[in-house]
């Protein structure tokens, strides 16, 4: 569950950033670095909370 909670978010939030940085820009919104910065986030994500928190514990 916390691995599709981790990917709604990531997703949310690179939609966000994916609309509000190239139109601050004057650029269009385009789908496919959305989508490939959703993929960075979730990756960075499952290894943080699997890997680093564990450790430091």
């Amino acid at each position: 569950m916390r691995f599709i909670i981790t990917v709604f978010w990531s997703i949310g939030v690179s939609f966000l950033l994916g609309y509000i940085l190239p139109s601050m820009g004057g650029y269009e919104f385009e789908l496919m670095p959305v989508l490939f910065m959703a993929g960075i986030f979730s990756l960075i994500a499952f290894f943080v909370g699997e890997g680093y928190i564990r450790e430091s514990k």
